[in-house]
């Protein structure tokens, strides 16, 4: 199995949002390549129970990722992929570890404090993979990097909503303790099952879609249309969100379906 190939099977099983939109997105290995990067290091978090182990993982990106802007790539399909792309796009190193310096972090974060804290770690993360994009499609304007940021911070703030499902399972709630005490609610409440997030869900979906709002006020140059595509994944499940009374539990927000290609290329 080539490198390539690898990412873009790792993305179709794991960022499924992010496969689609490489489908209709220019520079689609670039995307592909970075996105499959975000998974192998966030999969630090599910596989490891100590995070001095953690630690120790994230190093070895750190190291593989110097190596492989060096022109000395380990074998591993992902650093080969980036170091094939390297040939052709002028990648920001500090990006890479944007999002190794978050992962890190979190392995130590029990729960975010606050809403800002869960905008900083998307930022860090989403944030920085899209403007990885951008700097493949040679997209450099100021404007366009302000809609990565806030499409990074609402696409970051929309995978913590939908993994929280998940991480529950896992006895982990990462969702902000003190969107929890404005609610009156505490996180042993809601590891035992016995409290209603609804209202903590939804004001995280707010923030989520106050900056999707901000980017509809951005003067964006034409060549910004294609990475804005992210956006469309992030609006829909907001949408379906908001028709399910913000109950991120209910299992037809976790069913994948053809809609979203259609969605994607009415939004070419």
């Amino acid at each position: 199995m080539s490198a390539q190939r690898y990412c873009l099977d790792l993305v179709r099983k794991f960022d499924y949002d992010a496969y689609c939109v490489s489908l209709f997105s220019p520079a689609r290995d670039a995307l592909l390549v970075s996105r499959a990067f975000n998974i192998e290091i966030a999969s630090i978090q599910d596989i490891v129970t100590k995070p001095e182990i953690g630690r120790m993982r994230i190093q070895w990106w750190r190291d593989t990722i110097e190596k492989t802007f060096q022109g000395n790539a380990p074998v591993h399909p992902v650093p080969l992929a980036i170091a094939r792309i390297l040939q052709h796009t002028d990648w920001n190193i500090q990006q890479f570890h944007r999002m190794l310096d978050a992962r890190e972090q979190l392995l130590t974060t029990p729960q975010f404090e606050s809403l800002s804290q869960m905008e900083i770690y998307s930022e860090q993360t989403q944030g920085s993979l899209l403007q990885l994009h951008l700097q493949a499609l040679g997209i450099e304007d100021e404007t366009s990097k302000q809609m990565a940021g806030h499409l990074g911070v609402s696409w970051g703030l929309t995978l913590l909503l939908k993994s929280t499902p998940f991480l529950l399972q896992k006895n982990q709630f990462l969702l902000a303790s003190e969107l929890m005490a404005q609610h009156q609610l505490s996180t042993e409440q809601v590891l035992r099952g016995k409290a209603d997030i609804s209202p903590v869900i939804y004001d995280i979906a707010v923030r989520a879609n106050d900056h999707l709002l901000t980017i509809d006020t951005l003067d964006l140059p034409k060549e910004a249309t294609k990475p804005r595509l992210h956006q469309i994944p992030v609006q829909d499940y907001l949408n379906r969100l908001q028709q399910k009374d913000f109950d991120v539990f209910n299992p037809e927000l976790r069913r994948k379906t053809l809609a979203m290609l259609f969605k994607l290329w009415r939004g070419l």
